[in-house]
């Protein structure tokens, strides 16, 4: 079920097309190279900073961390939606950021259900409040 949510992004067949016109390109992770090199391994993890932004990326580790810990059906669902295309997605030579849009709303629910799990009211609202500016601000230095 998990495999069904996260590639369910990539059966679209515009999508599709992109990805295999890209084959002749470098890739965002410079092309060339072993998967195994610091460069490939780590484009996917500094790929959840630019999404997700710092904050959020902390939440993540965090939420990730206590999935592990605890583990139940949700957390298995969460994990296995984004452990396993982020797995794929880095064994692969052809590195792009649009390749992680399958599991950039696990990364998110995680970092939620780290933030749910948190006793203080005013701690994760302002965790949430600081996410969010932190994110908008993001948002429009790009444009």
């Amino acid at each position: 079920m998990a495999l069904t949510v996260a590639f369910s992004y990539y059966y679209r067949y515009d999508v599709i097309m992109s990805i295999v016109g890209r084959f002749n390109s470098a890739g965002e992770a410079g092309g060339g190279g072993s998967v195994f090199s610091p460069r490939h391994l780590f484009f996917y993890l500094n790929a959840i900073f630019w999404q997700i932004g710092f904050i959020g990326s902390g939440l993540f580790i965090a939420g990730f961390c206590y999935m592990l810990r605890f583990r139940n059906f949700k957390s298995v669902f969460l994990l296995s939606w984004f452990i396993v295309p982020f797995i794929v997605a880095t064994f692969t030579q052809l590195k792009f950021i649009e390749y992680t849009m399958s599991y950039v709303l696990a990364l998110i629910f995680i970092a939620i259900y780290f933030l749910e799990k948190i006793k203080r009211i005013n701690l994760m609202n302002n965790l949430i409040l600081c996410w969010v500016i932190f994110n908008m601000c993001q948002y429009f230095r790009e444009f």
